[in-house]
């Protein structure tokens, strides 16, 4: 029974320790703002309380995309038309200045997609929608923040 009581007692402890040593609590003081631009997505915002360490600002998107290819005379070739879908990421590193940080982050995608003819050079996008959009903010790995724009 003295062990119980030692063990609640020692417990109860660590609810009055000081904030310092308690994690941060991570937030966005200006939610991400995400906004398209052709095959571009950019994303800005800020978020505070991420302590002074440095941070990684991940992007990760996915789109559909409509291709077709044109052949030497001009005409679309309907047979070589194709819905892909398509992932990009990147990382943008970020030093927050008193736990804060303004962050701006931008993906171009690129389309794995070639016409199977070199006589077919060109490629036309038809269309291009971004479907889905993850930032995260993380530090040594471990996600700090995050926001999920689905289109």
């Amino acid at each position: 029974m003295t062990h119980v009581f030692l063990a609640i007692a020692l417990a109860g402890a660590g609810l009055f320790a000081p904030n310092s040593a308690r994690a941060a609590d991570p937030h966005f003081t200006q939610p991400p703002d995400f906004n398209v631009s052709g095959q571009t997505i950019t994303v800005f915002g800020s978020a505070a309380d991420l302590g002074d360490a440095p941070v990684e600002v991940h992007l990760t998107a996915h789109a559909l995309v409509f291709v077709t290819c044109v052949n030497a005379q001009g005409k679309m070739v309907p047979a070589h038309t194709q819905r892909l879908a398509v992932t990009g990421s990147t990382v943008e590193e970020g030093q927050p200045e008193g736990g804060e940080l303004d962050f701006v982050v931008d993906l171009t995608m690129s389309i794995p997609f070639s016409c199977p003819s070199t006589k077919w050079s060109q490629l036309v996008i038809s269309d291009f929608v971004f479907d889905e959009a993850l930032l995260t903010i993380e530090r040594d790995g471990v996600t700090l923040l995050s926001a999920l724009d689905e289109s």
